[in-house]
């Protein structure tokens, strides 16, 4: 039973939102958008991934897609974490072409792609190991019950070859392509033939994971950017996304592409909430969207039936409630 569904992770969200927003510095903006498109390649990777994990037993596995969990100051993220009575199974996915070398001696991945060039990588199996340890340690923290932990790298990317160094070919037990994820669920479970969690701590620690998930905020913006300031304001296009879009008659007016919309504020809003702040005032939407009157702000902000606090004079309208769950 899938507990956690996969969604847009907000790493993307925020990034796409920085990009149509990033200050006239093409450098940078070339960086961000490699960045991006890295992002989206491993996000595509596991939903390549829910092809094979529809195939298991809804009712032997919950299933959790992108868990970002506290570690001190901290977060640790799981692609996907497969709990079961028997056992817990961390999944990281790579979604990468070419020659996959995995160096045992330097513990690094050094891909070769087909023009011969060589890049070095973190040890995606080092990573998930981390990740072992880390999921225990969180679990004896809050005293939870204990539960074996299992960990894989699943390659999901079909033309690429996988190699490691002379005599290290076990680690092709935690290395694999996705096709042979299910074989390999069923020798863990093989290998873990004692029930060691009852119903019942099977849905304390599904509540507590949901509970303590807690999605990364500042990601790209500590990099990219000195201030906040440096962004750009104004209505962005759905269309073309360019900005400002002007306010004509009640509709919002593209001068790039001629598109006219009712709504586009409210993507823009957006915008303003993975970005700058979670909340707003009439008078800093007014500053944003480049609306000459109060009243329109007012009008458009409350249209949207945001959450809000405060008086008529200080009132703040926030993002909704479920706006930066993963």
């Amino acid at each position: 039973m899938i507990v956690k569904e996969r969604t847009i992770p907000l790493k993307i969200k925020v990034g796409e939102a920085l990009l149509r927003r990033f200050p006239n510095d093409q450098l940078f903006r070339e960086e961000l958008q490699e960045e991006l498109d890295k992002r989206w390649a491993g996000y595509r990777g596991e939903q390549s991934l829910d092809h094979y994990l529809n195939l298991l037993d809804e009712k032997k596995f919950l299933i959790f897609h992108d868990l970002n969990l506290p570690w001190g100051d901290y977060t640790f993220q799981i692609d996907t974490l497969l709990l079961s009575p028997h056992l817990a199974i961390i999944i990281e996915v790579k979604n990468m072409a070419g020659t996959l070398f995995f160096d045992q001696v330097f513990h690094q991945l050094i891909r070769t792609n087909e023009n011969g060039k060589e890049e070095g990588f973190a040890d995606p199996i080092t990573q998930a190991s981390l990740h072992e340890l880390q999921l225990k340690q969180f679990l004896e923290k809050y005293n939870l019950p204990k539960v074996p932990i299992e960990y894989a790298v699943v390659i999901c990317n079909k033309y690429s070859i996988l190699k490691t160094n002379p005599g290290h070919r076990r680690i092709f037990q935690k290395v694999f392509k996705a096709p042979r994820l299910m074989n390999r669920i069923h020798d863990l479970e093989m290998q873990y033939p004692k029930e060691v969690l009852s119903s019942k701590e099977l849905r304390k620690i599904s509540r507590f994971l949901l509970k303590k998930n807690t999605p990364p905020r500042k990601l790209f913006l500590d990099r990219y950017l000195i201030s906040k300031k440096q962004l750009k304001t104004g209505i962005h296009c759905p269309s073309c996304f360019h900005i400002p879009m002007n306010r004509i008659k009640r509709q919002w007016h593209c001068p790039a592409c001629n598109t006219f919309s009712k709504d586009a504020h409210i993507y823009s809003l957006y915008d303003y909430f993975l970005l700058i702040d979670s909340k707003i005032t009439i008078q800093q939407f007014r500053e944003f969207a480049h609306l000459k009157s109060r009243d329109a702000a007012s009008r458009l902000l409350t249209s949207t039936n945001f959450p809000s606090t405060g008086t008529t004079k200080d009132r703040y309208y926030h993002a909704p409630s479920n706006f930066y769950r993963e």
